[in-house]
């Protein structure tokens, strides 16, 4: 997954092999704090592939170096979708869609969601990843950044991570027995809770897609950074 260049002036993205056609379009720029987030869609029919692939393009960080890094981040991941989709299109015929939501945007910090399903005869195979970064710097957060230091805040997230899966039954749903999170889970941050989520089929069956498990921040105050929690 290589580095590319986004050509605004131009509403075709050219890559032509026999029957494949991709067409870009760029959507209204959406205000995300001091960052511009443009919705990029590619489209690619073929007869055994139908995908539609939409993603984020970033503009306005003041460090253009991160900036790019971002994009060439969210751009890679489009591209791995894409290529695993075509790939299976060569055994059956696949339907693929990746999109993406802005989920907080507040107070210098911006949070998104990016998510794909390929789907097929053989079913539905989800996928997901997230950013959250400051809108000036361009620095990405990771879980542990949204914590004083020395907070217990993986006994905490875990402790209501269980209470959840015990609550709505997910319990019967596992293939694996949750414990812990990782120091550094993946997450993304609405303006209400951070959202922790788990790929498809690591702890629970396959038909449970990606499970998420959004926890309020007002549980996590005495822990939170004071921006992370006032934003």
């Amino acid at each position: 997954m290589g580095e590319s260049n986004l050509n605004k002036k131009s509403p075709w993205f050219g890559l032509f092999c026999f029957s494949l056609a991709i067409f870009l379009t760029l959507t209204p720029v959406l205000a995300a704090g001091s960052v511009k987030v443009e919705k990029v869609t590619e489209n690619i029919s073929q007869p055994s592939l139908d995908c539609r692939i939409s993603y984020p393009h970033l503009d306005g960080i003041n460090n253009q170096d991160m900036q790019e890094r971002l994009n060439v981040f969210i751009k890679e991941r489009a591209k791995t979708v894409e290529t695993k989709a075509q790939y299976n299109a060569k055994f059956e015929k696949v339907n693929a869609v990746m999109d993406f939501k802005v989920t907080r945007n507040n107070d210098g910090i911006m949070s998104l969601v990016i998510k794909d399903k390929i789907s097929s005869a053989k079913g539905d195979n989800y996928s997901q990843t997230s950013l959250t970064i400051d809108t000036v710097t361009g620095r990405r957060y990771f879980l542990s950044d949204l914590f004083i230091d020395n907070a217990d805040y993986v006994e905490m997230l875990s402790g209501q991570i269980k209470n959840q899966i015990s609550r709505t039954g997910l319990d019967k749903k596992q293939i694996k027995t949750f414990k812990r999170i990782s120091a550094n889970e993946d997450f993304y941050l609405t303006p209400d809770a951070v959202v922790v989520y788990f790929e498809q089929g690591e702890y629970f069956s396959n038909d449970c897609a990606v499970k998420e498990f959004a926890i309020p921040l007002n549980t996590l105050s005495g822990i939170l950074k004071p921006r992370i929690w006032r934003a």
